[in-house]
């Protein structure tokens, strides 16, 4: 079986890594030219750590990042209302619970098992379509490549999803993150343990 996953981020080198194991052929086309650490921080949970252990992804991901030890979840006035013990699920799961790290360090470790030619840069998928039981991938600099599996890892706005599904419709969910990178930790903060607020 021939899978195209297009898109090179998160979702879509996991899924590479991940029907490589199981014998699939598959290869990741992504726009950009070259890959690049972007993003800011971000979070690992226990169901996170334990799917990157069976793609065999734990340890480079991990060897970057920030174990947690604990979460509180606190008031308006900073009384701690619930703390997570993550220590206790990590001994539990023999993995960490949860850590953070930089999306650029998480990229790199997905990338660390891929094969070299795994990945084509610089294809912009600008449309697909069916033919019979197969997919053909359309890219802005004119190739089409036909496959029997294709997953659309490309983002919010889809080339492959608008192509397939035009009648698809991105919908808000009203969730707000934000995210900010920090030169280091402050004095006096300890840097394996979270709160909310």
């Amino acid at each position: 079986m021939r899978a195209i996953i297009v898109g090179a981020g998160i979702a879509g080198l996991a899924a590479a890594q991940g029907l490589r194991l199981i014998g699939w052929d598959a290869a990741v086309y992504e726009q950009a030219e070259k890959l690049e650490p972007l993003g800011a921080g971000l979070s690992l949970s226990a169901n996170a750590l334990r799917a990157l252990r069976a793609l065999g992804l734990y340890e480079p991901v991990v060897a970057g990042a920030q174990p947690i030890r604990r979460l509180d979840l606190l008031d308006q006035r900073g009384k701690v209302l619930q703390t997570t013990d993550f220590e206790e699920f990590s001994r539990r799961y023999d993995h960490l619970a949860m850590a953070v790290l930089h999306r650029g360090d998480l990229h790199k470790g997905l990338l660390s098992k891929l094969e070299d030619g795994i990945i084509r840069t610089g294809m912009e998928c600008v449309g697909a379509r069916e033919a019979g039981d197969r997919i053909v991938l359309h890219f802005a600099n004119g190739d089409a490549v036909e496959a029997d599996f294709v997953l659309a890892c490309d983002g919010i706005h889809s080339a492959v999803r608008k192509a397939l599904f035009p009648a698809s419709r991105e919908h808000f969910a009203r969730y707000t993150c934000w995210r900010a990178i920090s030169p280091g930790v402050p004095r006096g903060m300890d840097p394996a343990r979270l709160s909310e607020s």
